[in-house]
Parts: structure tokens; C-alpha cells; sequence
């Protein structure tokens, strides 16, 4: 009986996760190996910067992570100096943000 009175208490506490998704396109010029791509807590300071995840996507590959709403900031890069940074707000629902990777000059 007490197991089910705390199962009551805990059923509306929401701590499910949303998805966020998209894709990663790079010219030519960046290369065929792919971008890695982090995803971090925004933050003007480097050291300051709380590292979520990292992978390396495909040329033109697709990503997918879990993560509670809020506001993140997605980064790519090449080995040939293509980058990208965007930061976004995920919210419940659907949650896509492409990255387009342009030269750096």
C-alpha cells in the first residue's frame, strides 16, 4: 500500500525527455569525412562551457539526441576548417535544426 501511495505522489512530476534532430550539409570544399558536432550549455566563457554530447555525422548524415527542454548550443566543424554554431531553444514536440557548415575565411 505504501508503494502505491508514493507511485501517486511521483506520476505528475515530469522528467521525460524531447528530441531534438536534424541534419548536417557541407559543400564540397569541406571534405567527405564528416563534421563532428557537439551540443553544450551556451556559455560566452570556454571554461565555462558544459560539454552534453559529441559525435561525428556522416556528410549529409542525420543526428538525434534526448535532453530535457531549454537552450543549447549546437557547434560543427571538418577537418578543413568548415564550422558552423547555433544556438537553440528546445522545446516539447518536435525539435529540428539543420546545420549548414560554411568555410571559414
Amino acid at each position: 500500500m505504501k508503494f502505491l501511495s508514493l507511485l501517486f505522489i511521483l506520476l505528475p512530476l515530469k522528467t521525460h525527455a524531447v528530441s531534438l534532430s536534424g541534419k548536417v550539409y557541407a559543400p564540397k570544399e569541406c571534405g567527405e569525412d564528416g563534421a563532428m558536432l557537439w551540443l553544450s550549455i551556451p556559455s560566452e566563457n570556454f571554461k565555462e562551457k558544459i560539454l552534453l554530447f559529441h559525435t561525428k555525422v556522416p556528410q549529409r548524415g542525420s543526428y538525434e539526441f534526448y535532453l530535457k527542454p531549454g537552450v543549447y548550443q549546437l557547434e560543427a566543424s571538418t577537418e578543413l576548417g568548415c564550422a558552423t554554431t547555433k544556438v537553440i531553444e528546445v522545446k516539447e514536440g518536435e525539435n529540428q535544426h539543420h546545420l549548414n557548415l560554411e568555410k571559414s575565411s
